[in-house]
């Protein structure tokens, strides 16, 4: 179901109010790594709502990367998400202006609008709070049975996009195990612990770029400890060449994009592809944790219940500046009475600048002794 479109901000908290929304979270519509931060709040407080801001004067992305994914990819329900088009404003200076303007009162009610860092401090609360089960099944989908029988998968499974959380019990499990089999992960066949490395390529904040040097490194020194190594992300198969640990790792790449993958956009069912995974290897005592840069998708499976470990480079002053809304997130969640499997590894340089673009030693060093320390 598409979200709401408005055609002003007046129009937009007008309709907030009409169904007693009371907390509007501001998002610009390029900020797609905060939908992770987001969808935990609006899966728990039915009464905040998501305003995702859009400007007129160049091509707009919010609808489709943003709306819409919370309404068809997590099924945030539509009158918790609208997005509009405002005049050409440097999105930031608009999104920091509307939010910090407080308490708005709309037709005799009040609206309290809040910026992107109260989302994440509210995603906490509900992560140490009562709303971690929510969380989790909002951000991966709903469990209906136990996995039975390893060795089968379900049979004649009809491929089309998840329109509601009752699918899932008809046949999203079955095509995601049949996903995996395309790519020569067989269930039953399940023997060792899997590494699951993230590569991320972006032009916003390309500090937190990995290289295929990087993930080269971690594939080889990963297998060399005998697990079991999986490459996804935004990485193409060519980059892959001349690197022997990448080569050999299971290559899923964007793998929403992949022939094989039936189940359309839906970012619940690419969490769940991997909890699936995690759920066959528990059944034969193994284990698997995610590790890579850190990006908004890869706190999407943390606040998913997935393992990770993410890697933060210091900035010159020796501060993790980039860091600054992730690192009391992690602090609190693994000192939580029951901690979340979030693993931070500061580095001392970029990979990107770094000679050869990988990771230097000590820096592999201390990535693979936490990617050990959450595979115990």
């Amino acid at each position: 179901m598409p979200a709401l479109q408005k055609a002003s901000l007046k129009d937009a908290l007008e309709t907030f109010a009409a169904s007693n929304k009371t907390h509007v979270i501001v998002q610009r519509g390029d900020a797609t790594g905060d939908i992770a931060h987001v969808t935990p709040v609006l899966s728990c407080r039915k009464h905040y709502a998501v305003l995702v801001v859009d400007n007129d004067g160049s091509k707009p992305t919010g609808l489709n990367q943003v709306a819409n994914v919370y309404t068809d990819s997590f099924l945030i329900p539509q009158d918790q998400v609208i997005h509009i088009l405002l005049p050409d404003i440097a999105l930031g200076d608009l999104a920091r202006k509307m939010a910090y303007n407080g308490t708005k009162k709309v037709a005799g009610k009040s609206l309290e609008l809040l910026g992107l860092t109260s989302s994440t401090r509210d995603t906490v609360a509900e992560l140490t709070g009562t709303g971690r089960g929510s969380i989790a099944t909002t951000m991966r989908g709903p469990d209906y049975k136990a996995v039975k029988d390893v060795s089968q998968d379900m049979p004649n499974v009809e491929m089309r996009p998840i329109t509601h959380l009752d699918d899932y019990a008809a046949y999203a499990d079955g095509a995601l195990r049949a996903f995996w089999k395309a790519k020569g992960v067989i269930f039953a066949e399940l023997d060792r612990h899997y590494v699951i490395l993230w590569a991320r390529e972006s032009p916003n904040h390309p500090e937190l770029n990995s290289t295929p040097k990087m993930l080269d490194q971690l594939a080889e020194a990963s297998r060399g400890k005998g697990h079991a190594t999986v490459v996804a992300g935004a990485i193409k198969a060519a980059q892959k060449e001349g690197m022997a640990a990448l080569s050999a790792s299971v290559f899923l790449g964007e793998f929403w994009k992949d022939d094989h993958w039936k189940l359309g956009s839906n970012r619940a069912a690419q969490i769940r592809l991997f909890y699936i995974l995690r759920q066959h290897l528990a059944l034969v005592g193994h284990k698997a944790v995610h590790a890579g840069m850190r990006s908004g998708g890869l706190d999407a499976y943390g606040f998913a219940g997935e393992p990770i470990v993410y890697v933060i480079a210091k900035s010159k002053a020796g501060e993790d500046t980039r860091d600054s809304r992730m690192k009391p997130v992690v602090e609190a969640l693994t000192k939580a009475p029951s901690p979340m499997p979030f693993g931070r590894v500061p580095i001392s340089k970029e990979p990107s600048k770094v000679e050869g673009g990988g990771m230097l030693p000590d820096d592999l060093k201390g990535v693979m002794e936490k990617i050990t320390e959450k595979l115990a």
